[in-house]
């Protein structure tokens, strides 16, 4: 074990100690045991003039320092500035701060003599000039902070910082001593503060205060709020939004949210949200009516079906007027030749089977015609060929179903054929394709269109025995199944189309109740109405737009588009942002002291803070009634935004000023907690530095 002579003293040291730990270590201890100087009065003023002349010349030493920057450079090795000084100092015999308390008196001494040369130049500059303003700005001000940076640099360097360590130690010293004046002018603040709870004025203006302590935005607060109460178009008529929804403040949303954790406020905002539900219920149920969905389906099935036989027999009638005498003759050997080649598909074993029944029987019937067949059988050729066709399809036969079209087409040329003989007048073939056209508009109307609707086919189908095969409940849903088929089922309604809209009208509405509504409900006005769901109604509505554009007029549109914004309102400001309590659930008396005295720069929610500017149990007793009915005004200004918006009226431009500082706090708030964090790091080190050097 090496043993060191240190000033007469013997000290051991580890052994297989590198050179350069041993070297530190005796340097160290020699340092440590070094004699400390006589703390006598000549030492101190000799200190205290030295740290005058070091301060105020470090301004003209740093301009002396970049001027000799470029010779430096160059090799010219002119000393700093500060090293002149300090040897010419210690040739005058001037002691030196040689411990830590001497230094940490020198730092701060000397941090305020370098602001001689500045505020001189300030006293030298011309009255009313911008750099005599700049320089004088503040004086106590601006030497508390250098006092704060110089205590506060020297501090970390004396801690074993470095220079960047330094220099932060220096400017948050410097920042704390600055603010530490208006701190103290705001303690005079403190008694007038406290006081403010005793009058409803002084109520009204903490309560206007904790409104913009909770806005996002303090300075445009009152002008939202009072344009959103004005814009009717985000709400039903009669609704009336929370003061966070008129204004669309997330801050404030949060705010409400802590209205509701209270008794009052919570039984306060549900009767506000219950008188809202039930008018958006009442709005609902008025467009829904009181018919049920059974008298809806016969209402729209009835008309449907009278005009279903109005138009048959309209085309009837036209077909009936084309051989009204039957002396039209159709010659049948084309449509015998086009069904034997049609027969002839399934004779080749590679077809298998035989020729179907309804072929056959098409086949037999035209043998027995003989060599031409009247209108009438001509007609009903057509129709049984197109029936084969359409059956044929749907059962999948695409071979059946095209050997039936290609007979059919035939008949247009025995028709040619039969106006080339004059067996068949063209007056007769216009009539006839004017008939046809009415019919293939008949089976668009009332069965199943080119669109694919077949709401009308489905409602007038009958399963048999003349009984419908949709049920009457069901009617008016299946009408509003697509925009296509709903469009189908009132072109069939024909003059009754108003009284069909109005009952699609009713059914729709009826099932957009269905889906919005909730299995909780709540009470209004003595009513317990079931809870519609924001997100409910404007699935339905999204799921539903095409067909509600097409079924309801402008005036209804207008309607619906203001409930679906009440809907939207109610769900558009979510707690997103600061995530911090209301000031409701804080001592709000305490809170107001805070915020004025601090000038908004201190959280009046955080605990520490209430708790350094708490109040003793005697006072909570005093200040328990005023308390109350504080916050009486800040549970009705969280639901009635007229109430707010005249509460901020009585804001000053103080109270403004201080919400906005508050609302920056977020950002002050990740500072501390940087800091908090780096402070336990650095205890943990020491902690765990101490443990190892004590460990066996």
């Amino acid at each position: 074990m090496p043993v060191v002579d240190i000033q007469g003293t013997s000290v051991q040291f580890p052994d297989n100690l590198p050179p350069a730990a041993l070297n530190a270590a005796v340097a160290a201890a020699a340092q440590q045991m070094r004699p400390r100087p006589a703390d006598t009065i000549g030492r101190r003023l000799g200190l205290g003039v030295r740290d005058v002349v070091e301060g105020a010349t470090a301004l003209p030493g740093m301009v002396y320092d970049a001027a000799a920057l470029p010779f430096n450079l160059a090799g010219a090795g002119i000393p700093p500035a500060r090293d002149i000084v300090s040897g010419l100092l210690d040739k005058t015999g001037l002691p030196r701060a040689e411990t830590a308390g001497e230094r940490m008196v020198s730092a701060p001494a000397q941090a305020v003599a370098g602001l001689i040369p500045t505020m001189g130049a300030g006293l030298a500059a011309p009255v009313g000039s911008a750099a005599r303003a700049m320089l004088l700005d503040a004086p106590v001000s601006q030497i508390v902070g250098s006092v704060g940076a110089g205590l506060g640099a020297q501090g970390a360097a004396e801690a074993g910082a470095g220079p960047v360590g330094q220099l932060a130690a220096g400017l948050a010293g410097g920042a704390v001593g600055a603010a530490a004046v208006p701190a103290a002018r705001a303690v005079g603040a403190t008694g007038p503060a406290m006081l403010q709870p005793f009058s409803e004025a002084g109520r009204q203006r903490m309560a206007a205060d904790v409104l913009l302590r909770n806005s996002d935005d303090p300075a445009t607060l009152r002008a939202r709020i009072d344009a959103g109460v004005a814009d009717e178009t985000r709400r039903l008529p009669g609704s009336m939004p929370t003061t966070a929804q008129a204004s669309r403040d997330a801050g404030l949303s949060v705010f409400e949210q802590g209205a509701r954790a209270t008794a009052d406020g919570a039984s306060a905002v549900r009767q506000a949200e219950a008188a809202r539900n039930q008018n958006r219920w009442n709005t609902i149920t008025g467009l829904q009516g009181d018919t049920t969905p059974e008298q809806r389906g016969q209402v729209i099935r009835g008309i449907l079906a009278a005009n279903e036989r109005a138009t048959g027999d309209a085309v009837s009638g036209f077909y009936r007027a084309i051989d009204p005498d039957g002396t039209a003759r159709f010659p049948v050997q084309t449509i015998r030749q086009a069904a034997e080649a049609a027969a002839a598909r399934y004779d080749t074993a590679a077809m298998g089977g035989g020729v179907p029944a309804p072929l056959q029987g098409v086949l037999d019937d035209l043998a027995r015609a003989g060599e031409a067949i009247d209108w009438r059988s001509m007609q009903n050729l057509r129709s049984r060929l197109g029936s084969i066709a359409d059956e044929a399809s749907r059962a999948g036969d695409n071979r059946l179903a095209g050997s039936a079209q290609m007979i059919r087409a035939s008949l247009d040329g025995a028709e040619t054929t039969a106006v080339q003989s004059g067996n068949f007048q063209p007056w007769q073939r216009e009539l006839w394709e004017a008939a046809g056209a009415a019919r293939r508009n008949m089976g668009q109307t009332f069965e199943r269109a080119e669109s694919g609707a077949n709401a009308s086919g489905a409602i007038l189908k009958e399963a048999g025995f003349g009984m419908p095969a949709l049920l009457d409940e069901r009617v008016a849903g299946r009408a509003l199944q697509s925009p296509a088929d709903l469009r189908q089922v009132l072109g069939a309604s024909g003059a009754a189309m108003p009284i069909v809209r109005q009952s699609l009208q009713e059914e729709f509405m009826a099932r957009f109740l269905r889906a919005s509504q909730t299995t909780a409900d709540m009470a209004a006005g003595g009513t317990a109405t079931p809870i519609l769901s924001p997100a409910q109604a404007q699935k339905f509505m999204r799921d539903n737009a095409q067909v509600a554009g097409l079924l309801f007029g402008p005036a209804q549109r207008n309607l619906l588009n203001r409930l679906m914004a009440d809907f939207g309102e109610t769900s558009m400001v979510t707690a997103t942002g600061r995530a911090r309590g209301s000031d409701t659930a804080q001592n709000i008396s305490v809170g107001n002291a805070i915020s004025r005295v601090t000038n908004g720069l201190v959280d009046p929610n955080s605990p520490l803070a209430q708790t350094m500017f708490g109040i003793g149990g005697a006072l909570r007793i005093v200040y328990s009634a005023p308390e109350a009915a504080t916050r009486e005004l800040l549970t009705r200004a969280a639901i009635d935004p007229r109430f707010a918006s005249m509460l901020l009226a009585k804001a000053t431009p103080q109270n403004v000023q201080r919400a906005a500082a508050y609302v920056d706090q977020n950002f002050a708030d990740r500072l501390g907690q940087i800091a908090s964090r780096a402070a336990g790091r650095a205890t943990l080190r020491g902690v765990t530095a101490e443990a190892a050097a004590e460990a066996p």
